[in-house]
């Protein structure tokens, strides 16, 4: 709303919303803005939980006219209730509430949830992670894998993406997954991306020694890219180590996080336009508006969702999906990577599309540093993906392709 029609657009619909609210509220209830476009209501008694919370909800959705046009909205609650005999004043409840509100906003938002207690188990394991996490960047428990990015028809190795590892003292190896959600949200995104871009350059500096000269790929979340430090960071990685041409490192954004603040956004890419690196859309086609971000944002690269990729050979819809967004980046002229591919049949049906550059577990898992060179001087294509015009359909052998 903000990015679209401007602030004062923006403080108008909050305000359109604090006055339907209040007009469906009694005298004894009380209504307040928390800040941002978060509200806390103070309900005195309910006689039907479910109807009440239901008609919040249907008062958020309906239409708000704004400026001329017709705005949709969804609403997430979080609710706890106080018996008479409960103490610890106002902070247990707004905290209780909050956690609640949380557990909506990660199941998709939409909707209202109760306090439950285990929301505050789970609170209290995430603060856990944040602080044994913090303890991995200060004892260098973090490593790099790399995971290549080939042209699928031609067989040439193109980059390679940074993907980060957690080498946790008492759990293993962790991936991502285990941790990444709970980072993101907390202020150590920003130290996670800077040990990221200096490992990776200090690993891409190394490969240029011994004679292999590939574009490297790392991820930033949102918070770092849109909080004003990343241009700093990326000279001072840059200064550093001077062997690495910045044309040859790519900086990339999930198209969520990217939509966040639009204009933002951009200035960004701009000054990593001007230090010479490209930037590029990850995960693109999960966003609400993926044609209104490439409208907004001079991308460099656009990468299809592996979500798309997945059974595309069963799926029409996926397959029209994929096609589409393949056409979208050749008509704007961005370079287009498609993500997940696990089969020769999926390469196949992206390198038909139109599509050529790809990663994904059928062409190779992430892997150590020093197993990079080896795997390069071995690698081969299928041999449909280098004919897909010649045959008919993808070989119906093994579902990898061979190191030989």
């Amino acid at each position: 709303m903000n990015d679209r029609l401007g602030h004062s657009a923006g403080d108008d619909l909050l305000v359109q919303v604090s006055r339907r609210l209040q007009d469906i509220f009694r005298e004894t209830n009380t209504l307040v803005r928390l800040g941002g476009d978060e509200f806390g209501l103070l309900v005195s008694e309910i006689e039907d939980e479910d109807a009440f919370f239901a008609r919040i909800m249907k008062t958020l959705r309906d239409p708000f006219e704004v400026e001329g046009e017709w705005v949709t909205l969804s609403g997430s609650l979080g609710v706890t209730f106080c018996p008479p005999d409960q103490g610890g004043g106002v902070s247990p409840l707004l905290s209780h509430a909050d956690l609640a509100l949380y557990q909506v906003k990660n199941g998709g938002g939409d909707g209202w949830a109760p306090f439950q207690q285990e929301m505050e188990e789970r609170i209290k394991s995430r603060h856990r992670l944040r602080f044994e996490f913090d303890r991995a960047l200060s004892n260098g428990e973090l490593v790099l894998h790399y995971q290549p990015q080939v042209n699928m028809t031609t067989g040439q190795v193109v980059g390679v993406e940074a993907l980060v590892r957690w080498n946790h003292p008492d759990q293993g190896f962790l991936l991502p997954a285990a941790f990444i959600d709970v980072v993101e949200k907390s202020e150590l995104i920003a130290p996670l991306g800077r040990f990221v871009m200096e490992e990776a350059l200090s690993q891409q500096n190394r490969w240029k020694q011994g004679g292999l000269a590939l574009q490297i790929s790392v991820n930033i979340g949102a918070r770092h890219f849109l909080s004003g430090s990343l241009h700093a960071d990326l000279e001072r990685v840059i200064a550093r180590h001077n062997g690495s041409h910045p044309a040859t490192i790519e900086i990339e954004v999930t198209e969520t996080e990217a939509l966040r603040d639009l204009f933002h956004a951009q200035r960004v890419i701009e000054q990593c336009h001007g230090l010479g690196i490209i930037v590029s859309l990850d995960d693109f086609g999960t966003g609400e508006t993926s044609l209104s971000v490439l409208q907004n944002l001079s991308v460099g690269e656009i990468k299809i969702d592996q979500e798309f990729v997945r059974g595309i050979a069963e799926s029409q819809k996926k397959q029209a999906i994929a096609s589409g967004l393949i056409a979208i980046g050749r008509i704007m002229q961005l370079k287009v990577v498609v993500e997940g591919i696990e089969t020769e049949e999926a390469g196949l049906f992206m390198i038909r599309m139109g599509c050529e550059l790809a990663q994904g577990y059928g062409i190779a898992r992430p892997m150590p540093a020093e197993a990079i060179p080896e795997w390069i001087a071995s690698w081969k294509p299928f041999e449909s993906w280098t004919r897909p015009n010649l045959l008919g359909s993808a070989v119906n052998g093994d579902k990898y392709p061979h190191s030989e």
